[in-house]
């Protein structure tokens, strides 16, 4: 894989020097499954996307923690009019909100002038102040400080499950269209056999006919199904050419550079047992599986958000009563501090109520009815997933034994292909027969690979419905 990805990056370098276009062809002979799933993880733009979810969290968690950065705030006010001094203040403050909805609070004032307020009149070297508000009721459990931030934690994880679930639909997605161009790749390869037996079947059928063994109508419908056979094999041509297109969209390379493959390049051989071992695994403990979830665990944090805006909004209810306290520090002309006296204070209170609180009661009746419908669709996608778990299981046993079925029907198809050419051999058979016993085991081929495909993305999807698909494809 490292060789694989090396040579890209070179050619991709050569081509970037000689100023080709933004998508760059790339030769090389196989992508296997786990170089595929690589180039999708590390370097397509959705996968960097959902990365970025996680940084948007970070931030959020961040700005919700500035609630609680401590503030520094300072002003001076002076008043100077015909050539007196009517007043000079100047005040300066550090506040400090706690988790517990405490505010500590210092400042420190000093005024002069000759027509100061009495009430403004400080000491010479001004009046320090240390205190706290305390609130008694509303703010006392919780505040929109304490809220914010515990949304924002919740948030984190949240955005951590929209991550996963951006993943996982990627994955989805570039894994079915893998698939899909293995199924149209070797369905491409047995029309090109098929026309390649149809040529030489021409061929020999006219070398037979000039040298008067064939009748010239054998020649003819040799003729017609050749024909008929190059036409599948352009039908089947166009079908990988789209299936190689829509998996152009996940090859992508580092500086957001578009991939694009040649005619040449082949996936991995089909594999009928792949994933298996995952299926089995996560079927075993499905149940559990539901609860961890991605959707699940999304849908459980939102009602967890919705229950802390329930908290503040029956604290909202409380009537706002909030007590300060501020103990007076004073100054002298030798001393910046003197010792504190407990005399030397400012006490206050205020209280706010809302007699009615019909707005209060009001958001907070439309939040339980949020909180419930939110409960309602967690169970309904509990149940969703878990009949489509149920569902892809079923679908699985059908589809075993409909390949089951048709490994035998491919087998026959093929006996009764050689035993109609042994017949021809003795003169007891005819080019129509034997066209329509080999049409019939072509068909029954490109059939099986059909059912193969079918069945690797019901294992796909039956994965990716568990929520595991990022663990089980992760390389």
């Amino acid at each position: 894989m490292k060789n694989n990805l090396l040579y890209i990056g070179f050619f991709l370098s050569v081509c970037w020097q000689f100023g080709m276009g933004q998508a760059s062809p790339v030769e090389y002979r196989s992508i296997t499954i786990n170089d595929y799933l690589s180039l999708v993880d590390n370097y397509h733009p959705l996968a960097q996307k959902a990365d970025l979810l996680l940084d948007l969290a970070t931030a959020n968690n961040r700005f919700s923690r500035g609630g609680f950065d401590p503030k520094i705030e300072g002003g001076v006010d002076r008043k100077s009019f015909d050539g007196k001094n009517y007043f000079t203040m100047v005040g300066g403050a550090v506040k400090i909100p706690t988790w517990f909805g405490i505010e500590i609070k210092a400042d420190y004032n000093r005024s002069t002038g000759e027509f100061l307020n009495p009430s403004d009149i400080l000491p010479s070297r001004g009046l320090w102040s240390a205190g706290i508000s305390v609130p008694l009721g509303k703010g006392l459990v919780i505040d929109e400080r304490r809220t914010a931030l515990k949304k924002a934690e919740i948030f984190e994880s949240q955005t951590e499950q929209e991550r996963i679930i951006a993943y996982n639909t990627l994955m989805l997605e570039s894994m079915t269209a893998y698939f899909q161009w293995q199924a149209d790749y070797d369905v491409v390869e047995i029309a090109r056999e098929g026309v390649t037996l149809a040529k030489q079947r021409f061929e020999a059928t006219k070398k037979s006919f000039e040298q008067g063994d064939k009748p010239a109508i054998d020649t003819l419908e040799s003729y017609i199904n050749w024909q008929t056979r190059e036409n599948q094999l352009l039908e089947a041509r166009i079908a990988l050419e789209n299936s190689q297109q829509k998996l152009e969209n996940y090859l992508w390379l580092e500086g957001n550079i578009p991939l694009e493959l040649t005619e040449e390049t082949r996936p991995e051989p089909l594999d009928i047992n792949y994933l298996t071992n995952s299926r089995d695994s996560l079927a075993l403990i499905k149940n559990d599986i539901i609860e961890r979830h991605p959707e699940i665990i999304g849908y459980d944090l939102k009602i967890d958000q919705l229950q802390i805006d329930r908290r503040l909004m029956r604290e909202d209810l409380k009537p706002d009563l909030r007590i300060n306290y501020n103990p007076l520090i004073s100054t002298s002309q030798d001393d910046l501090f003197l010792p504190p006296e407990i005399a030397n204070y400012k006490l206050g209170a205020t209280f706010r109520y809302t007699i009615l609180q019909r707005k209060e009661r009001g958001k907070l009746q439309m939040n339980n009815i949020k909180i419930q419908e939110a409960q309602l669709d967690l169970e309904f996608k509990k149940q969703q997933i878990n009949n489509a778990l149920d569902q892809l299981l079923e679908n699985e046993r059908i589809f075993a034994e409909q390949i089951r079925n048709m490994d035998r029907i491919v087998q026959d198809n093929f006996r009764l292909l050689q035993g109609e050419l042994r017949k021809n051999e003795f003169g007891e058979s005819s080019i129509f027969l034997i066209n329509t016993r080999e049409n019939k085991y072509l068909e029954s081929q490109i059939k099986q690979i059909q059912l193969i495909n079918k069945n690797l993305k019901n294992r796909l999807y039956f994965i990716y419905y568990t929520g595991q698909i990022n663990r089980v494809l992760r390389v």
